[in-house]
């Protein structure tokens, strides 16, 4: 672990980064700022250190971070629907910042704010961050801590917990757009996922689900074989057109086993993910088209990236029969995600 000043905010808030290094050549960047994923180094086919996560050139702009790149989201991620829920016979309306609705938490987001170092090892970091009740008129306080830990197997562990002394709602994920080709080269058409899920949850034109959890079998969104997320990405399918790709909720169930695979036959990097929680947002860069520059100046096309972002359902906070995104004072959430990369030759 290494530990160094880059910048301060707007508000005079130092912004640390750290490094994690394993004895096979892995590497990882944070920044205490968004509790948020700056570059993990993996090692390639040929040998060659890659740099598997997308990024912004300039360390500063993770201030306002469009994009979210890396960083964690909370203390709600994903859509709500209408911006609205009931709580406990109490309407809460948030802010709408995508068409009508409520995505990421947006101006209270934990992503745009600098979380509190609580304890760091050689080969891991905690990351915690508090909310009082009524900020953003989200009901009840909450307490939140993030552990990133570097494993000797070229594993990335992250563990999400969060607690409140009263009740509320949470759904925190990591928002790490990867590209196993590296993240200066092209996009991620040619990555072979395998998704063990035959499941996800239905939406409207505003991607927000329905409720129904749809069986898709044999469809375009059928990943339980390994394929090229190019292969369907673009059929005629209502629900990817109107995401303008995949932009999903997969339905997890719990399993020792990766319920997820992605493969690029470019540089031979493999990447299982592990995981406890309900679902996965499938996000494949949809709406990456060039508008901002990254990595050494590289200005990242259509669908330069794809995120795994692990977490409750998008909506659960509408749909009884989702997952219960709720905690309360002797109920607290725990959940993590690992991120297992390998070579395949």
């Amino acid at each position: 672990m290494t530990k160094k000043l880059i910048f301060k905010t707007n508000q005079n808030e130092e912004v640390y980064q750290y490094t994690l290094k394993n004895q096979n050549g892995m590497q990882v960047d944070l920044l205490n700022l968004g509790a948020c994923l700056l570059s993990i180094y993996v090692p390639d086919k040929n040998g060659n250190s890659i740099d598997v996560i997308l990024g912004h050139e300039k360390v500063e702009t993770y201030e306002q971070n469009p994009t979210y790149q890396g960083a964690i989201i909370g203390r709600y991620a994903n859509r709500i629907g209408n911006a609205t829920f009931d709580f406990h016979g109490k309407k809460i309306e948030l802010e709408k910042n995508s068409v009508n609705h409520h995505l990421h938490s947006e101006s209270v987001g934990f992503n745009y704010r600098v979380w509190q170092e609580l304890q760091f090892n050689t080969d891991s970091i905690t990351f915690g961050i508090q909310a009082p009740d009524g900020e953003g008129n989200y009901p009840g306080d909450i307490d939140c801590q993030v552990t990133y830990q570097l494993t000797e197997n070229n594993g990335l562990i992250i563990e999400y917990s969060a607690k409140t002394k009263t009740e509320t709602v949470a759904n925190l994920t990591n928002h790490s757009y990867f590209n196993l080709n590296a993240s200066n080269n092209s996009n991620i058409l040619n990555h072979i996922v395998k998704i063990n899920s035959n499941k996800i949850t239905d939406v409207d034109a505003d991607s927000i689900p329905t409720g129904e959890i749809k069986d898709i079998t044999g469809t375009a969104f059928d990943f339980t074989q390994p394929k090229a997320i190019g292969q369907n990405i673009d059929d005629d399918n209502y629900l990817l057109k109107n995401a303008g790709g995949y932009d999903h909720n997969y339905v997890l169930d719990a399993s020792d086993e990766a319920q997820i695979t992605v493969y690029s036959p470019e540089t031979g990097i493999e990447m299982d993910v592990f995981t406890n929680s309900p679902g996965v947002q499938f996000y494949t860069g949809n709406g990456i088209n060039g508008q901002f520059v990254g990595k050494e100046g590289y200005a990242y096309p259509h669908r330069a990236g794809v995120c795994f972002e692990t977490q409750f359902y998008p909506d659960a906070v509408n749909h009884q029969n989702f997952p219960s995104p709720y905690l309360t004072a002797d109920k607290p959430q725990h959940f993590e995600t690992e991120y297992r990369f390998s070579v395949k030759e």
